[in-house]
């Protein structure tokens, strides 16, 4: 969740390498806790604010962390700032039940807790706006900004981008001493409801290079290294950064510091990704991993950052897109790889997700005879991961597909152990005797009955 504070919070790797699921809940509990005792420790000196941006994103682990941090910080000495956009979320959805907890949890101490709504601009400032931008009197402009703000309901990004739209055709134009405009053309024009319809269409204006470097930025996510571009570029052949150092200026992305860059809006990164066929998008993301990946395990040294990335884009791409039974393969180890590294790292639901994508790459006709290995490591691995969630239902399914195609006994004893364990966190004790008796006499042990 935070990569550049590992060094002052380590999680030995021993941890999570043992045969309990409670170790590896007891390490994720130990992360938090070190986290809180850093971030008191700190606060010491200077009060601290966090801002968290886009949370309707947010990964199970990082809400888990960033709820444990908001409920268990001492009062005073930390202000939490964390944004949503409301019609981004469903009810139901993890960020929605996380809201829901985080309210409950805090209603002893509610002072502590403020939910603000934040509206879209004013017809007033719409006037400000346009009044300041064009260099005249608000009272000239106020028609003007009256048909904008009914056709954007004051959306920043949506007025915008209608109002560059609006300059580019010709609407609104400079007329020798001053800024003109065509009121009843841009009174009668039609507007898709969706800010995405309008970004595209300015998008496609852009030179195809300049639409090539957003695509592929889309592609990789809201914030992107100058190292990753780099890399694409070699695979590409064509100059990335320089490609994006243009569309900089035309105010589509943002230059973060010198070693990234960010989309001005996660809107942009959508009308970008949308303008490419659902394929290519998939072709695109198996491409940009695999040249990521190469590069992450070059020289014998790794790079999480750059392993994650790389497994995570060959993920979205799907195992559809591959034809090649070896690559399958060889994506399947890589998602092993990088599900025990997640497990290492207390993050359980990016593991589960990870050997489930390796063991959808895995033919099925072929998965238990050509591929029995890394079937069976694959489908363990899951099982561990599904128990230490407490998922019940993953862990029946995945193990029964252990049970049905083992090869010997042996190897069905781990995933049999795992629905025990299983049934135990359910407080299905009778049921979990059953099983465990089951196992016993089918290895032979004659064990009195209760």
């Amino acid at each position: 969740v935070l990569p550049s504070l590992a060094k002052l919070i380590s999680i030995r790797k021993d941890d999570c390498m043992g045969d309990s699921s409670e170790q590896c809940i007891d390490s994720a509990a130990s992360m938090q806790f070190l986290l809180r005792k850093l971030l008191e420790s700190l606060s010491r000196h200077k009060k601290m604010t966090f801002f968290f941006d886009d949370l309707q994103w947010a990964d199970p682990a990082s809400l888990l962390l960033i709820a444990s941090m908001i409920s268990n910080t001492k009062e005073s000495i930390i202000f939490f700032a964390c944004c949503y956009r409301d019609d981004d979320i469903q009810e139901g959805d993890p960020f929605t039940l996380w809201l829901s907890s985080i309210i409950s949890n805090t209603k002893e101490i509610t002072q502590r807790l403020e939910i603000m709504s934040m509206r879209g601009i004013s017809a007033e400032g719409v006037n400000d706006f346009v009044s300041e931008t064009l260099h005249l009197s608000p009272r000239i402009t106020r028609p003007l900004a009256s048909v904008l703000h009914n056709k954007t309901r004051g959306n920043p990004l949506f007025l915008r981008q209608l109002f560059e739209s609006l300059r580019d055709q010709g609407y609104i134009y400079f007329n020798w001493t001053r800024w003109k405009w065509d009121l009843n053309k841009i009174m009668d024009m039609e507007l898709s409801d969706d800010v995405l319809a309008l970004l595209i269409r300015g998008m496609q204006r852009l030179h195809p290079d300049l639409q090539l470097a957003m695509k592929v930025a889309s592609c990789i996510g809201s914030c992107v290294k100058h190292s990753t571009f780099a890399i694409l570029s070699q695979d590409l052949k064509v100059n990335l950064r320089d490609l994006l150092s243009r569309v900089v200026q035309k105010g589509y992305v943002i230059d973060v510091d010198e070693t990234r860059i960010r989309f001005a809006h996660d809107k942009i990164q959508q009308a970008a990704y949308e303008m490419m066929p659902e394929i290519q998008r998939l072709k695109n993301h198996m491409r940009f991993g695999l040249a990521i990946c190469s590069h992450a395990l070059k020289g014998g040294t790794e790079n999480d950052e750059l392993f994650f990335l790389a497994v995570n884009q060959i993920n979205r791409g799907g195992h559809n897109i591959l034809v090649d039974p070896n690559q399958k393969v060889m994506v399947a180890a890589l998602n092993l790889k990088a599900g025990k590294r997640s497990v290492e790292l207390s993050d359980f639901s990016t593991a589960l997700k990870l050997f489930e994508h390796g063991i959808s790459f895995l033919d099925n006709e072929q998965r238990w005879t050509t591929n029995y290995g890394i079937s069976l490591d694959l489908c363990n691995a899951a099982v561990d991961t599904a128990c230490a969630l407490n998922d019940a239902a993953a862990v029946r399914r995945l193990s029964e597909q252990v049970i049905a195609n083992a090869a010997n006994s042996d190897d069905k004893l781990n995933c049999l152990y795992a629905v025990v364990k299983s049934l135990r966190l359910a407080f299905k004790f009778i049921d979990s005797k059953k099983v465990a008796f089951t196992i016993l006499q089918e290895l032979g042990e004659m064990m009195p009955r209760p």
